[in-house]
């Protein structure tokens, strides 16, 4: 297979993208979410994997503290106050809670962003036709 002439003169990058809407960009929202839980967003983005038709994988993101430490979290208590100010804010939703009572000790919980509709997985979660959009209705106290 023959590579592009931009990628062959290193010009540019192969990989994938995440497409971020301009409305989630100007959100107030998103503008004034903390920088903690911005980066922990944008490393719950980086795992989403597209192919055509969409994502394939939202709903399987996992914000686990060895993942985290490498966007720069340095704490556990820092990782748990960004995906507490996520979930209140709407950005992400949680798909499997792990119980550590049944026995699922070795299992990250797993989330989903809300701006896109959460994918089968494997059979992990259960999908969804549509977005739940919940960060839109989040407002300013």
């Amino acid at each position: 297979m023959a590579i592009s002439r931009l990628k062959a003169k290193g010009r540019r990058e192969g990989g994938t993208f995440v497409p971020l809407p301009t409305a989630i960009l100007k959100s107030e929202n998103l503008r004034t979410l903390s920088p903690i839980a911005k980066n922990l967003f944008f490393c719950l983005l980086s795992q989403l994997n597209f192919s055509e038709g969409g994502a394939k994988n939202n709903g399987d993101l996992c914000a686990s503290f060895s993942i985290a430490n490498q966007w720069g979290f340095g704490s556990k208590a820092t990782l748990n106050k960004a995906i507490k100010e996520l979930l209140e804010r709407g950005w992400i939703e949680q798909t499997r809670k792990v119980s550590f009572s049944t026995g699922e000790r070795n299992k990250p919980n797993l989330y989903a962003v809300t701006y896109l509709a959460i994918n089968e997985c494997g059979g992990k979660v259960k999908q969804t036709n549509s977005p739940s959009s919940k960060w839109s209705q989040w407002t300013q106290k």
